[in-house]
């Protein structure tokens, strides 16, 4: 199976960065890192110390991470879809910093879009998240989306 990085962000001093693919048993995998450790200056490599660990979300099968997003409270949005290319409409998760309770907001639907390649936050309060969602189609195009929560 292909290894296959999505953007990376960063919440305080640790980048996370998804991965789109391998899907393995239903999960996707998220890496988080010390950005100091993994960047600092001079050319050797991170220290054996270096804080990193992969973190296994279960999206579902052939399913993997598009995209990642933060929230103000630390949590980290997953935009869900295809890890291999078969056409599976998205979905968008929210995770905390650990992996640990992993809620699906917004589960596939068959009449939405498949490929969405990105997301931004265009606004999160405590009882709604907006969304906008692009998709790499030339004639797709992007989609707000609302959740409340």
């Amino acid at each position: 199976q292909e290894l296959t990085l999505v953007p990376s962000m960063t919440v305080g001093e640790n980048i996370f960065l998804g991965l789109r693919a391998p899907s393995i048993g239903g999960r996707a995998f998220i890496v988080r890192a010390n950005v100091d450790e993994l960047f600092r200056a001079g050319r050797e490599p991170a220290p054996a110390t270096a804080l990193i660990e992969t973190i296994p979300v279960a999206l579902g099968p052939d399913v993997g991470i598009r995209d990642l997003a933060p929230l103000p409270d630390g949590r980290l949005l997953i935009l869900a879809g295809t890890a291999y290319g078969s056409e599976i409409p998205y979905s968008i998760f929210v995770v905390d910093s650990t992996g640990a309770n992993l809620q699906e907001l917004s589960p596939p639907q068959s009449d939405q879009p498949t490929h969405a390649e990105g997301m931004t936050v265009l606004e999160a309060t405590d009882k709604e998240i907006r969304l906008l969602i692009l998709f790499d189609k030339a004639d797709r195009a992007p989609q707000e989306v609302r959740i409340r929560h």
